[in-house]
């Protein structure tokens, strides 16, 4: 602190000594306002204008302020922006914004009362002035907005178009859509408040788009303006609701019936598609139809014969899922929100395939499902070419795996298939039988399992030597789930 100002605070506000005698200065608050004054000029009728003052403490306590009040003859035309804060510590400030609102023309003045505890100024006065002009004018075309018939998922916007006829300008301090939540909306950066210039003009525009399920609908868009003679301008929104088409996709291979959402059948066979159950709830038919194949199996070809009627075929040529969809477009070119979808399963002979595959021409590889995951090899828990047709089940031949052949050199596939698999876990093993003079031996070995023609687990592993044993995981039925576990690199018995 500066010697001058330590000077000043020991004058103010330290003990004075005289006579004997010590007393204490007084510390008290103080009250200044800038300007001391407010005069606003001239406004258009209606139109606020906003000024502000100056809150300052030039005392050394904390200053605590009391009510702030307009008083006068148009004190009505002024209000206050924000509330007085109820105290200012020491050398503290606020702006506080005054809001002069001309309702008539010709000068209006007031007083500001400002109450506080500053022992000089308990109530300090602000005189406030301004002086209403000429008024605003607001013209709004079309006077309503009819958006006809507007389709679900789709939206329509119609412009709106503002003018400031009087002679000044314009304040535009709201604009409204009531009820909310019947689809009508503001489009664009439309914000408020806004000045409308005399003589000028602006162009907002409004969307409607459908609620789900809505009918016939409307709403207010309230304009709230400066002009004296229609401060809230109401536009009336009206529209009408064109409901999309619903589709509804069938597949059947005759004789069966026809089923919605999904169906399975045997490879090669042909299934009919349908769409005689799609509708439209307004009646605007006929509908149009597109199918479209989603989705098909790796190798498949199959394609919808005719994708644009009603009624059409699939022919199912490979094992998998197919997915196909619906879309329906009813006589007003609308179409359907969404598509209906029908997953077909093509079903392979047999439930289960196992496949083993390799990379290297020579080596000899071959493929073991063992009835539990600890049967041994060449076991009569062992399907594989030392016991291709296993009677691990009673039932038959169908209830039990198959092995399908040793392939001796090349690179497979060695296979497994099942028809009719039972429940249970089983394990998977692959052995590097022979290398057949390749040098180096090394190869990467692939198992892939299909259920139901779908691949539900592939696993691969890189052997290094002829005589290792890769127990590859385990098979979990029903399901088809695969597990892998670590490659075991020891010998084949």
């Amino acid at each position: 602190m500066k010697r001058g100002a330590i000077r000043a605070f020991l004058a103010g506000s330290l003990v004075l000594v005289a006579c004997g005698k010590t007393n204490l200065a007084n510390v008290h608050p103080h009250l200044l306002v800038t300007p001391a004054a407010l005069a606003f000029g001239d406004s258009p009728q209606q139109f606020p204008k906003t000024l502000s003052l100056l809150l300052e403490n030039g005392g050394q306590a904390t200053l605590s302020l009391g009510a702030a009040t307009l008083v006068g003859p148009q004190a009505a035309m002024f209000k206050l922006g924000t509330a007085v804060p109820a105290q200012l510590v020491a050398a503290a400030t606020a702006t506080i914004p005054l809001i002069f609102t001309p309702t008539a023309a010709g000068a209006a003045s007031a007083t500001l009362h400002l109450a506080s505890d500053d022992p000089d100024s308990p109530v300090l006065d602000v005189p406030v002035s301004g002086s209403g002009t000429l008024t605003g004018g607001l013209s709004v075309a079309p006077a309503m907005l009819a958006f006809g018939r507007v389709g679900e998922g789709e939206a329509q916007v119609l412009p709106l178009t503002l003018s400031s006829l009087g002679p000044a300008d314009l304040y535009i301090s709201a604009l409204t859509i009531t009820p909310a939540s019947m689809g009508f909306a503001l489009v664009g950066s439309t914000m408020t408040p806004a000045t409308l210039g005399a003589g000028k003009s602006a162009q907002i525009a409004v969307r409607y788009s459908p609620q789900p399920g809505a009918e016939a609908t409307s709403a207010t868009l309230t304009i709230s303006s400066s002009d004296p003679r229609q401060p809230s301008l109401q536009v009336s929104l009206t529209a009408s609701v064109n409901h999309a088409p619903i589709p509804v996709a069938t597949g059947a291979v005759p004789p069966a019936p026809p089923l919605a959402t999904s169906l399975s059948a045997g490879i090669g066979a042909t299934v009919i598609l349908d769409g005689t159950a799609s509708s439209d709830s307004d009646g605007d038919v006929p509908l149009t139809y597109r199918w479209t194949l989603r989705s098909r199996p790796e190798g498949s070809a199959a394609a919808i014969v005719n994708s644009a009627i009603v009624s059409t075929q699939l022919t199912l040529d490979v094992a998998g899922i197919y997915t196909v969809a619906l879309a329906v477009t009813d006589s007003t070119g609308l179409e359907s929100l969404s598509p209906a979808t029908l997953q077909i399963q093509a079903l392979p002979p047999n439930a289960l395939l196992i496949e083993l595959s390799w990379d290297q021409l020579r080596p000899d590889l071959d493929l073991h499902l063992l009835q539990t995951p600890t049967d041994q090899l060449g076991g009569t828990g062992d399907c594989g070419w030392t016991n291709p047709d296993p009677a691990w089940f009673s039932g038959g031949q169908d209830d039990n795996p198959r092995y399908q052949g040793d392939q001796l050199g090349g690179y497979g596939p060695e296979a497994i298939d099942w028809k009719t698999p039972q429940p249970g876990t089983f394990g998977l093993t692959v052995v590097y039988r022979d290398a057949n003079g390749l040098a180096p031996a090394n190869l990467n070995a692939r198992l892939r399992i299909f259920s139901y023609g779908v691949l539900t687990g592939e696993l691969t592993q890189a052997l290094t030597a002829s005589g290792q044993i890769w127990n590859a995981g385990t098979l979990t039925w029903p399901g088809g789930k695969v597990v892998s576990s670590a490659a075991d690199a020891g010998t084949s018995p």
